[in-house]
């Protein structure tokens, strides 16, 4: 998708006070001029082109003040004479992490978009309450993994800099957006809405493919899912991902091949998506709950392994 193509949401001091406000002092704390147009977009990146600077709500949303007044100081910076200067007033430092969490919101917010929107488009659907879900995952993620940070007395750098609602329109505007990249003719659903067999019949269709891939790779008429699991553990994930098709940007392969097999056979068991933002848990018939990532993240452990095989069957 060409961020030229996307639709826009304008900030104004009127419209986003503190986000008009927050982008003025770090271009005058840079010595650099300040864009006279800024405006939020959907998508996990930021772009200035001459006075006007797109923004990537999810980087608004992920990122902590500190972490996004570095990414848009760097974009602020990038056409001037002394940027040597400046990037060394940035702290270079300070830069590269907040560069390394950018980028690694903009692969989280990919996976989100395949993960949840991609299999609603599927089913004629798309979230209207996507970055409600966005901001809920991205505030657990920081949580769970965010480094210290300097923080000035309020603490105010360590936060997501607030941001106003930006209206129904505008927000169910920018996740039809993206769930038009699936499929054409989608209407609205919240999350907690969502009818399971939505999110099996989008697993089903990527165990299918998985299947379907190893049996190509193994010449059989057809592959089980002891199949799988073993050129997985022969690290072939990468291969079978390639091969069909379904190349994603999680960081572990092994976990996009086995995870539509396993939600299968937990779905088989009786078991549940916890939350449906949180699709790795699981709770069963008898309430006990089942991490999936731990699982298929443990395959080195001979525990995790076996528990995995008789899962699959």
């Amino acid at each position: 998708m060409k961020t030229r193509d996307v639709i826009s949401y304008r900030v104004t001091p009127e419209s986003q006070p503190h986000l008009w406000r927050f982008i003025q002092d770090t271009a005058a704390r840079l010595e650099v001029p300040a864009p006279g147009v800024v405006e939020l977009y959907p998508i996990p990146d930021a772009e200035l082109t001459g006075d006007r600077l797109l923004l990537g709500l999810p980087y608004v949303v992920g990122l902590d003040a500190a972490e996004l007044a570095d990414v848009i100081g760097q974009e602020l910076i990038s056409g001037q004479a002394r940027t040597g200067w400046v990037v060394n007033r940035l702290a270079a430092d300070t830069v590269a992490s907040a560069l390394l969490h950018s980028a690694h919101i903009a692969l989280g917010f990919e996976r989100f978009v395949l993960q949840h929107v991609g299999p609603l488009a599927a089913a004629g659907y798309y979230p209207a309450d996507l970055w409600e879900g966005w901001g809920w995952l991205a505030k657990a993620e920081r949580v769970a993994t965010a480094a210290p940070v300097p923080v000035d007395n309020d603490g105010m750098w360590s936060r997501p800099v607030p941001l106003r609602p930006l209206g129904i329109a505008v927000e169910a505007g920018f996740a039809r957006l993206l769930a038009e990249q699936f499929t054409d003719e989608v209407r609205p659903v919240t999350f907690d809405e969502v009818p399971h067999e939505v999110w099996d019949a989008g697993l089903a269709r990527q165990a299918v493919a998985v299947r379907s891939t190893v049996a190509l790779l193994l010449r059989k008429h057809r592959a089980t899912a002891a199949d799988v699991l073993d050129l997985v553990l022969d690290g072939r994930a990468a291969e079978i991902l390639r091969v069909a098709g379904t190349e994603s940007p999680d960081l572990e392969p092994a976990a996009r091949v086995l995870t539509p097999l396993l939600h299968e056979a937990l779905r088989a068991r009786g078991y549940r998506f916890e939350h449906p933002l949180l699709q790795h848990l699981y709770v069963g018939p008898a309430w006990d709950r089942l991490d999936a990532a731990d699982l298929v993240g443990s395959l080195d452990q001979p525990h995790a392994l076996a528990h995995l095989r008789y899962l699959l069957g």
